[in-house]
């Protein structure tokens, strides 16, 4: 029988071909039938459908396990629908969403409710991971066991800020009763605030409001809880060096551990936060160049395992229109999550073989999604076709909600060209700057839309 799709001349990555692989891409053809791969080596034979690779880089499809979406409860600000269009033009085949807006998950019932509300929402593969607040400790054991992740924050608003020990501790326990796996937002909340009011009013002052030490301080915590526990715990968006030290030191140990790094911690500095704002607010913030050449350091030895874009999406007004103390944190980044990181691999902070180990097989381990993460037949054709294409990012690249980004002018060398989900191509350049043109060349509306909706959202 002839595969459904068969993709002619690719080069692959030795890590996408094999475990531990290492060395040049390799060319060859990829056999696709239903949603898997069938076959990869050279000369495969004729498929039903067939596409001409002309040596272009194939990826497996990366796991983005950290992004924000809003939806329920503020929809306004991205969404299912456009936040997974958005991944999908990052190269993010999986995604790991996490609802930090109300109506927290926060039992078994409600997170099977929200996976069963992204059916026909959704159009890449969605982990939807629970929260662990102050509220939750009896349900927690159960949803730690349903969902694929367990957030908790040691720094937030309201109840969903969990920085006592004690509580903690709980926490802990319940979820490595069931073997599950703790998300942490490593920054502990009683020194985040004081530093916020010595230092919260000014852009230049950030990295000294959400500091290192408070940082390093919940990671410390973290780790002892799991040395007490046997929780398996992985650090969120990792921001300094002495947090990547504390988790370098923790799997010293023989814990549990793991860590990841976003696109925005090793591309920026706090001076450029200085100098454009509230664009560059995020939670941890942006640190030093010292820090940014540590976490450098901390992904290519691996301390750092995973990589994550940390997608969080705010309306224009709410995010340059506000004081800078007022004005919302996050970052979006799912639109341009793989070609920050192929200029990364330019860079030589990674290699293309790192890169996969990072973005695909590594976080697939991580979350135990043995059908994915490599280009191997029997598993799932979550597949990114890549273009080589010199560009200068433009608003109108982002399918997000959140279209004011900092790297809104910035030169990219690569993007995404095709992506398949299962076999099925979800995404296509051609025909998406296609449709662009054509809105753009519409007649404009009659009555100019309304003005963004407010929300408090971090």
């Amino acid at each position: 029988m002839s595969a459904d799709l068969v993709l002619r001349d690719v080069r692959v990555p030795a890590a996408a071909l094999a475990e531990g692989g290492r060395g040049e891409p390799v060319r060859v053809d990829v056999a696709i039938t239903g949603e898997r791969i069938a076959a990869v080596g050279a000369g495969l034979p004729a498929g039903r459908a067939e596409l001409a690779g002309g040596g272009a880089l194939l990826l497996p499809g990366l796991i983005d396990n950290h992004v924000h979406y809003r939806e329920p409860g503020a929809s306004w600000k991205e969404g299912y629908v456009t936040g997974t269009a958005a991944s999908l033009r990052g190269g993010a085949t999986t995604i790991g969403e996490i609802q930090n807006n109300a109506p927290l998950v926060e039992t078994a019932e409600q997170w099977r409710a929200k996976v069963a509300s992204l059916r026909g929402r959704a159009a890449n593969r969605v982990l939807a991971y629970g929260c662990a607040t102050r509220d939750n400790l009896a349900t927690v054991r159960e949803l730690a066991a349903a969902a694929p992740g367990i957030k908790v924050f040691l720094a937030a608003d309201g109840a969903l800020e969990v920085s006592e020990r004690s509580a903690l501790r709980a926490i802990f326990a319940e979820v490595a009763a069931v073997d599950g796996l703790l998300v942490v937002h490593a920054e502990l909340g009683p020194l985040v605030r004081a530093g916020v009011a010595q230092w919260g009013d000014r852009a230049a002052d950030f990295h000294r409001a959400r500091s290192p030490e408070a940082e390093r301080a919940a990671i410390d915590l973290c780790n002892e809880l799991s040395a007490e526990t046997g929780a398996r715990v992985h650090y969120f968006h990792v921001s300094s060096a002495l947090a990547a030290e504390a988790i370098r030191a923790g799997k010293a140990r023989g814990l549990p551990l793991s860590g990841a790094a976003c696109a925005h911690y090793l591309l920026f500095t706090d001076a450029d936060v200085a100098a454009r704002g509230a664009l560059l607010k995020c939670n941890p913030s942006i640190k030093t160049a010292a820090d940014r050449s540590a976490l450098r350091a901390a992904v290519r030895d691996g301390t750092l395992d995973v990589i994550q874009s940390d997608h969080a999406p705010h309306p224009r007004a709410e995010k340059l229109e506000r004081p800078f103390r007022q004005a919302p944190s996050g970052i979006p980044g799912a639109d341009l999550f793989l070609s920050l990181w192929l200029e990364l691999v330019d860079a030589g902070v990674l290699t293309l073989d790192s890169l996969v180990e990072r973005g695909c097989s590594g976080p697939a381990r991580l979350h135990r999604l043995s059908d994915r993460g490599r280009i191997a037949p029997g598993l799932l054709a979550d597949l990114v076709l890549v273009e080589e294409h010199d560009w200068t990012v433009a608003e109108a690249d982002f399918a997000s909600k959140a279209k004011q980004s900092p790297y809104v002018g910035r030169r990219l060398r690569r993007r995404t060209a095709k992506v398949w989900v299962g076999g099925r191509l979800a995404f296509d350049r051609a025909q998406a700057e296609d449709l662009v043109a054509r809105e753009a060349a519409a007649p404009p509306p009659l009555e100019a839309p309304g003005a963004d909706a407010k929300g408090g959202c971090c």
